[in-house]
């Protein structure tokens, strides 16, 4: 009896071991364990967009509705303590680049201003844009114009010596 049982339980250890090793095997020579997809780059693009247009928000709600000036304000104010947000990665195996942070804005008026945006398109031709508003979106090349072209007005309005 011991004898009969014996050998279905040898015949599936042999069987689990011959797929560990093959299973083993088959990982090693791939290139990558895990593939990152350009869904998954553009959702950690818009989420660090995203993040970044928080963290503005959170210091302008200390300092009288205003954005600040320039983004090392955040790590001095104590609001923010790293940096990784601050990140675009265009391609797979791209650098990883700064976001373009618009200053001057303050998020109590002008909603459809853009605030963040990526340095560079995505692989499929859009911008990724933070608005002031909180619209965080992947933008087309004249959507992004249209967006920049109110910016730019913006800051000619601003400059413009007061009558």
């Amino acid at each position: 009896v011991c004898i009969a049982l014996m050998i279905p339980v040898m015949f599936g250890i042999s069987v689990a071991a011959a797929g560990l090793v093959h299973q083993t095997i088959w990982l090693m020579r791939e290139p990558r364990w895990t593939k990152e997809y350009r869904s998954s780059r553009m959702t950690k693009n818009t989420n660090n967009a995203r993040q970044l247009l928080t963290v503005l928000r959170i210091w302008a709600s200390d300092h009288d509705g205003t954005y600040p000036d320039r983004l090392t304000q955040l790590f001095t104010d104590g609001v923010l303590n790293d940096n990784r947000i601050f990140y675009y990665v265009p391609t797979e195996y791209g650098t990883p680049e700064l976001l373009v942070y618009l200053h001057g804005s303050t998020y109590s008026t002008e909603d459809d201003v853009p605030v963040v945006i990526a340095p560079r398109p995505t692989s499929r031709g859009g911008w990724v844009v933070a608005t002031n508003e909180f619209r965080i979106a992947e933008a087309k090349m004249e959507q992004f114009e249209e967006l920049m072209a109110r910016w730019r007005a913006r800051e000619a309005l601003k400059k413009a010596p007061a009558k």
